[in-house]
């Protein structure tokens, strides 16, 4: 019976360390060479590579488009995204970016299926809801939600320095 035990410990630990995106804030720091490095809890997520849209992390590869599900034994195209959509086993999903509020991901086919995020700072926020988001779409949505926000920082620093220059 102790056996039984501690085998069904031993497998609830491994399990929850597994699933590690069940949540919906992480965080972000830019490292030196830009780029992001993503938190949950204190914990690596994933690096994003902005320039080249790309994301790295222990079970999901995104590059030039494509998207790989990476294991010990294989590697296999599991879906593709582009600048406002992504397609992830045969689901397509769009993301909807208004000026002046939150971004809202839809898919193609369920017009009840709405995600809205949130991004401040270094801060990103997933609104599931009731619904369940694959880890494979919040990695694209925490990407998406960066994008975001560095480009609004961008885009102020440009104001406040044609205010400067100008005045």
């Amino acid at each position: 019976m102790k056996k039984h035990l501690l085998l069904t410990f031993f497998l609830l630990i491994q399990n929850a360390n597994a699933q590690y995106l069940n949540g919906s804030v992480f965080e972000y720091d830019i490292a030196s060479d830009n780029i992001l490095e993503v938190y949950y809890n204190d914990l690596s997520v994933c690096e994003i590579d902005l320039e080249k849209q790309k994301i790295v992390n222990d079970y999901y590869w995104f590059e030039d488009g494509i998207i790989y599900e990476i294991d010990t034994d294989y590697e296999q195209i599991i879906g593709k995204y582009s600048k406002n959509e992504i397609t992830v086993y045969d689901e397509t999903f769009d993301l909807e970016k208004p000026v002046f509020s939150k971004m809202k991901l839809t898919k193609k086919n369920d017009s009840k299926y709405e995600i809205k995020i949130s991004c401040y700072g270094n801060r990103i926020t997933i609104e599931e809801k009731n619904l369940q988001v694959s880890d494979v779409i919040k990695l694209w949505l925490i990407m998406k939600g960066a994008e975001r926000v560095i480009q609004r920082n961008k885009n102020a620093d440009s104001i406040f320095e044609a205010i400067q220059i100008g005045g």
